[in-house]
């Protein structure tokens, strides 16, 4: 059975009409991918900004402190010896500065001579390292950020030298900060739905994450391929992982400006779907109409060939 000249023209023209469809169809998918690559380094460009931030933020914090702990030290009150008094005026002042969590003075026996909230626990302070590096540098000190499996939360531990008129320290202020600022800063930075902000100490264990409640604090984080990485460097950096929820993030961290012994990171991660989303989302529109033209193109060989070629 001789087969049509019409039919072999319209493969032929089928063929061509493919070949010409080649280079755009791979146009567009090397566009895609630079387009993804685009996409992925502002991600990280805005998660390690934001976490920059996040450790300006706290330094500001601790300068804040500083101020607030070298003039509560001139008060009357905090080295008197009405210690009811003493409490009284530490309550109130956490009260009014809620970013405290509590404040103190220790006597230079180590004993608490008085408390924003009552302590149980009978304890040598001066045995504490911020209490112990404040009473040898008589300078503010801090022992980084702590969980504490009793209230569940992590503070950061500040110290404070108390001098007489002569200049002698006669006690020292211990107050704790909460970590409630990181969940501000990141309703300011605006990132994209699903991001998470969390702080680690140098072992993994997460001090504050802004998304679970508080859930997964004091845990440690089980993104090992992070911890690892942290770890092996004081420097920040970035890294694809999963994170606690399944989901795989770019994640971003840098370390928090503390002291040499102790140290935390401030870790931004933004979902890799969510960054992929514009570059995607144009992909796929441009490969739509490139399917249309595709179509079009076909349909008009398949009916216009007869009228143009073999009819003419």
């Amino acid at each position: 059975m001789k087969s049509s000249p019409f039919g072999k023209l319209r493969a032929r023209l089928f063929l061509l009409v493919l070949l010409a469809l080649i280079p755009p169809f791979i146009l567009i998918l090397i566009t895609g991918q630079e387009q993804r690559e685009h996409a992925i380094e502002d991600a990280k460009s805005n998660a390690i900004l934001l976490a920059r931030q996040a450790a300006v933020e706290q330094r500001q914090l601790i300068d804040e402190a500083r101020q607030f702990l070298a003039t509560l030290a001139l008060l009357p009150d905090i080295y008197g010896d009405d210690s009811v008094a003493c409490s009284d005026l530490l309550a109130r002042l956490v009260r009014e500065n809620p970013r405290f969590v509590s404040i103190g003075v220790v006597d230079m026996d180590g004993s608490l001579d008085c408390s924003s909230t009552p302590v149980s626990q009978s304890i040598n302070f001066l045995e504490l390292p911020h209490i112990r590096a404040a009473l040898q540098t008589h300078e503010l000190a801090n022992a980084g950020y702590q969980f504490s499996p009793a209230t569940k939360t992590a503070v950061l531990s500040l110290a404070y030298p108390v001098r007489d008129s002569q200049g002698n320290v006669q006690a020292v202020i211990s107050a704790g900060l909460d970590l409630a600022w990181i969940n501000h800063l990141l309703t300011l930075a605006q990132l994209p739905e699903g991001s998470t902000m969390i702080v680690v100490d140098q072992a993994g264990t997460i001090l504050a994450h802004n998304s679970d409640s508080g859930q997964t604090t004091g845990q440690v984080l089980p993104t090992s391929s992070l911890v690892q990485e942290m770890q092996a460097q004081t420097a920040e950096g970035l890294l694809e992982a999963t994170g606690l929820d399944g989901i795989k993030r770019l994640y971003a961290y840098t370390p928090l400006d503390l002291t040499a012994q102790f140290s935390a990171y401030v870790i931004i991660g933004v979902p890799i779907k969510t960054a992929f989303a514009v570059a995607d989302s144009v992909l796929l529109r441009n490969l739509i109409w490139l399917g249309l033209t595709s179509v079009t193109a076909f349909l008009a060989v398949w009916v216009g060939g007869d009228r143009l070629f073999l009819r003419r």
